[in-house]
């Protein structure tokens, strides 16, 4: 407890020192993630319910098809020069552009959803790092040529930042937005579980799938106080997640923790949050590290039994 309050102290201070080649591989891993997010096609030719920028801008004209393919066709020599950590501020400045965009169109058709929200933000996160950097040395040509290894793990650490930070406010708008008596009040969670159950069959006429999440509000009901055990964990998980910026240690534990939060969200009541998941596994689980410290554990157990064998 001693060491964990002594690294609350600085955790302003910390910055996982990760390798070139980790960073990399998170950067394409973003990166084919960012372009999986956009659809080969914009459906949306209207804005019945402005929202955010589509105030003030009319997006429909992404749902031009050849436009469309043409903006996202240009967002591949963005990814590219992202994953390879060239040109990131005008490669970031694109890409952030037009996600946010299709992101705004999208939830500009009267239900607000949040799949393109979390991976805006981490683009942005990392854009505003390397704005930051190249503000520090502006003289320097390299600054938007190319990001150093220290530039390379600001950006990735301002991506974990961002994401904490989304999960920590969502946390503290249900405590908020309940004055308080989310815990309390949870059981009337069975209500808005019956409205998303209802949009979701009158949007697709499709029967409500997983089976469990038919019968959950009658049991949340019906189980007030069990509901409360059972769903208080999540609330506290993203609460802490920031706690995953003290080490790879805290990162993969709270990383996973947030996996399985979503995992048990889509069993119980059929929503996805598969763009968070994506994301965590890609920023905090950070698996092909893990991968690789494993097999060279595996290798330096295995060298000594070698060695004996050729005696």
């Amino acid at each position: 407890m001693k060491q964990l309050l002594a690294s609350l102290r600085r955790i302003r201070e910390i910055v996982i020192p990760f390798g070139q080649w980790e960073m990399f591989l998170m950067r394409l891993f973003c990166s084919l993630h960012f372009y999986d997010t956009l659809p080969q096609r914009v459906t949306f030719s209207t804005m019945p319910f402005p929202n955010g920028l589509a105030r003030l801008i009319d997006f429909t004209f992404l749902a031009d098809p050849g436009l469309w393919a043409v903006l996202r066709g240009f967002s591949i020599p963005c990814l590219i020069a992202y994953t390879l950590g060239r040109f990131s501020l005008p490669a970031l400045t694109y890409l952030i552009a037009l996600i946010v965009s299709f992101g705004t169109l999208r939830n500009s058709q009267g239900a607000i959803g949040h799949s393109t929200q979390l991976l805006a933000l981490v683009m942005l996160a990392q854009w505003g790092m390397s704005l930051i950097d190249l503000l520090a040395k502006p003289r320097k040509a390299m600054a938007l040529w190319k990001t150093d290894t220290e530039g390379e793990r600001r950006m990735i650490h301002a991506a974990r930042v961002m994401m904490a930070a989304a999960y920590l406010t969502t946390a503290i708008s249900k405590i908020d937005r309940s004055n308080g008596r989310w815990l309390m009040d949870l059981p009337n969670l069975s209500v808005q579980i019956v409205k998303t159950q209802a949009n979701d069959y009158y949007n697709t006429l499709e029967p409500i799938e997983p089976p469990l999440a038919e019968r959950l509000p009658d049991l949340i009901a019906e189980h007030p106080n069990l509901a409360r055990i059972f769903f208080a964990p999540g609330l506290l998980i993203e609460l802490f997640l920031f706690l995953g910026l003290l080490g790879r240690r805290w990162s993969v534990g709270m990383g996973l923790a947030a996996i399985g939060l979503h995992r048990s969200i889509e069993l119980l009541m059929g929503l996805r949050f598969a763009s968070h998941e994506v994301l965590l596994w890609i920023f905090f689980v950070n698996v092909p590290f893990w991968v690789a410290k494993g097999a060279a554990l595996i290798l330096k157990r295995l060298r000594p039994r070698q060695h004996v064998a050729f005696e």
